[in-house]
């Protein structure tokens, strides 16, 4: 029997409320029913507005000098359309950024994570893209998708932050953007067979337009010079609107794995990001669930 661990807050606000409720989710609670029956929508409105100033009290109080907003991208987009932003969440992002700026927290971010799309988005993937992996290899690939990129780059980095006053771009608080999540061409495009096929296939076309020798397929020491030319292609395309729209922020890339080659092309990055995890921290949450779960086993075998 699954649990879900659910906290419910008292009908009158505690003054240190919003501090309680971000330490209920760190420690691995799914969720907190606000109960506020007294509550108007304005009310409401304006107490929810305090959690992120919570968020940002307590990333404060430890120390933090940098966070990092991740695996926004699919929420801030409706439908999966760069066109159409998510107006009210992307609000939600604007007010933790400014609440953290406030208390001399930078913020960095992405531009691609893991944002999906609905069928015919992609003229050369027809059916709906819900492999986020994939997006990085099609990236590559295909100019239909690099475009698409490049306009939810503009979208996000050209909307400005009510709170601050800026645009994404020029707002200082906004320190640095990593471009597209754990990237690294090398250990991405051979995950899904039917495109690395296409892979293959470009790479016998590379060979024939140079003169060389195609056989060996990946193996070919020239297929790491066909990868690199594939990305330093997008990643100066990526450059170059960045300076059209007038954004000077460092920017990184390749920000997956280890190796001579990634450490190359990390050369025409602004720094490096290399993302390696050692220890990882355990939710609380999981733990009292499993135990919770054995109780109820327990018991039911009991009586």
């Amino acid at each position: 029997m699954a649990f879900k661990l659910i906290a419910i807050t008292p009908e009158l606000t505690l003054p240190d409320e919003a501090w309680r409720i971000t330490h209920l989710l760190d420690a691995g609670f799914d969720a907190v029913h606000l109960r506020k029956p007294h509550c108007g929508e304005e009310e409401m409105r304006s107490y929810v507005d305090t959690l992120p100033a919570g968020i940002a009290d307590r990333l404060a109080m430890f120390g933090f000098n940098l966070v990092r907003l991740h695996h926004h991208d699919g929420e801030t987009v409706i439908g999966g359309d760069a066109r159409r932003l998510h107006k009210e969440k992307l609000d939600r992002m604007d007010y933790l950024i400014a609440a953290l700026a406030k208390r001399g927290i930078y913020t960095t971010t992405d531009i691609y994570v893991s944002r999906k799309f609905p069928a015919g988005v992609i003229p050369e993937h027809p059916e709906p893209l819900k492999n986020y992996e994939d997006y990085k290899v099609l990236f590559l690939l295909y100019d239909s998708v690099c475009d698409e990129f490049l306009h939810y780059m503009r979208e996000i980095l050209s909307h400005t932050n009510p709170y601050t006053g800026f645009q994404w771009k020029d707002d200082p608080a906004i320190v640095s953007i990593s471009l597209l999540n754990e990237n690294s061409c090398t250990t991405q495009w051979n995950r899904n067979p039917k495109l690395a096929k296409v892979f293959l296939e470009r790479f016998q076309q590379f060979c024939r337009e140079r003169n060389l020798q195609a056989e060996g397929g990946s193996a070919n020491p020239a297929f790491r010079d066909f990868l690199d030319g594939l990305y330093r292609k997008r990643l100066e395309q990526i450059r170059a609107e960045l300076r059209k729209i007038g954004c000077n922020k460092p920017v990184t890339d390749q920000n997956f794995q280890r190796g001579t080659f990634l450490a190359l092309q990390r050369e025409a990055c602004d720094y490096v990001d290399i993302h390696l995890y050692h220890d990882h921290p355990v939710r609380v949450g999981e733990k009292m669930r499993r135990f919770l779960q054995r109780q109820t086993a327990t018991r039911r075998w009991t009586m």
